[in-house]
């Protein structure tokens, strides 16, 4: 164990914690699927300044918001723009912002 926390310490900042992520947006994201989702969707999500990423998957599509944005007026817009919306279900945050969400939280 005391090797893997050197490494950490040499990926750290000098007082041993992480860089500080203030240059990176908080994020949450959102699945949708449905039919009609189509690259000009994602174009339309990009369009947004709330929407981080919009990705098509098999019969789906992955939206990163910033933290704080409201879905729901997005999935109107795909709508509008001829998707169906089957089901949305929020995705939960990625291992490195639970992580330094806690190293925040410990200064």
């Amino acid at each position: 164990m005391a090797g893997s926390r050197s490494s950490t310490a040499a990926a750290s900042s000098p007082r041993g914690r992480p860089p500080s992520s203030a240059h990176r947006p908080e994020r949450r994201g959102s699945r949708s699927s449905g039919a009609g989702l189509t690259p000009e969707t994602v174009g339309l999500l990009h369009a947004r300044p709330e929407v981080l990423t919009a990705r098509l998957g098999p019969g789906s599509i992955h939206i990163e918001l910033r933290n704080g944005a409201d879905v729901a007026p997005l999935i109107a817009l795909v709508v509008q723009g001829g998707g169906q919306i089957e089901e949305v279900r929020r995705t939960g945050a990625s291992l490195e912002q639970v992580f330094l969400s806690l190293m925040e939280a410990e200064s």
